[in-house]
């Protein structure tokens, strides 16, 4: 935990608590029924839905060799617990406990209480789920052993690539306007340009 990513992590930022990073669905949103949220898994649950109306978990049987398979149509309250039929709400709290794994302690379902909050686990999304726009401590820098070591590959890289990059030129590249070259399988020479390759001849 001690990467350079991971100091980036703010765990007591005064701009951004689990009150802020609550959200709240619009009353015209469209792209659910009005009165209703979305989640990402009750999407899958509604798409296995439809793909069992269009006979697609006929064909998905016949081709796995599995008698009676059918697309998962519960995904959604299975994960959370939820009685059947229950729609994702309109309000809740970035991030989602499901996108880290954080479960009940029986593991039976996710736990939507741990919704909202920000743990070392977030330091990557940290400023897109959680919206903290604090700035980064001297914590979240490399120390300067940290970079004369960084520092020292990359600049060996890059003249490293210069290198091959100049090697490749001066292989490909004659001065003269023109070069003759024989074809090894003809007694014929052709006059190409110079920065025409060999192998592009039409011998």
């Amino acid at each position: 935990m001690q990467t350079p990513i991971c100091k980036t992590y703010v765990n007591d930022c005064k701009y951004s608590k689990k009150a802020t990073r609550s959200y709240q669905w619009a009353s015209d949103a469209t792209i659910t029924d009005a009165g209703q949220g979305y989640d990402i898994n009750w999407v899958l649950s509604e798409i296995g839905t439809l793909r069992n109306s269009l006979g697609a978990d006929a064909v998905m049987s016949t081709d796995l060799g599995v008698v009676n398979w059918t697309f998962p149509t519960t995904v959604y309250t299975d994960l959370y617990a939820l009685p059947a039929g229950t729609k994702p709400p309109t309000t809740g709290h970035y991030p989602h406990a499901y996108t880290k794994g954080l479960w009940l302690e029986d593991g039976s379902a996710v736990d939507p209480s741990k919704d909202g909050e920000c743990t070392v686990q977030d330091a990557m999304p940290q400023w897109m789920d959680c919206g903290i726009p604090c700035p980064v401590t001297e914590e979240a820098r490399m120390y300067p052993s940290e970079l004369t070591g960084f520092a020292i590959v990359v600049v060996a890289f890059m003249f490293l690539c210069a290198l091959v990059g100049a090697i490749a030129f001066f292989m490909v590249w004659q001065p003269e306007g023109l070069t003759h070259t024989q074809c090894p399988a003809h007694s014929h020479t052709h006059t190409v340009p110079a920065f025409q390759h060999y192998s592009m001849l039409p011998c």
